[in-house]
């Protein structure tokens, strides 16, 4: 189970991430994931330790961004998807996100 929080045009009403809701992956990837369509919305999900993982549309590239933010080294990990691995990554996710993002995350200062 995880903390979710978003920002969704389709959805009446947004959730800040002080008032995050808990949500397994499976609820996240059917009624939230498929939302994402316009830039600027995204879902965060937040694990038992704390460390979150965040996902962003991006329409120019037709792409969803994942990254896990890092703000004691000022930037995140992230990766680009597309919409099917994006799907996969999403399904995979099971437990505790690491701190320093998954395999092929690259890390970018803000």
């Amino acid at each position: 189970m995880y903390r979710v929080f978003h920002s969704i045009i389709r959805m009446p009403n947004d959730v800040p991430s002080d008032s995050a809701v808990p949500m397994d992956i499976a609820e996240v990837y059917s009624e939230l994931f498929p939302l994402l369509k316009e830039d600027g919305e995204f879902i965060g999900v937040v694990d038992e330790a704390g460390t979150t993982l965040q996902m962003m549309y991006q329409s120019e590239d037709d792409l969803y961004w994942f990254e896990v933010p890092c703000p004691e080294k000022a930037g995140a990990y992230g990766m680009a998807l597309i919409f099917d691995e994006a799907a996969d990554f999403l399904r995979s996710l099971d437990g505790l996100i690491p701190r320093e993002g998954y395999p092929n995350f690259s890390f970018s200062s803000w």
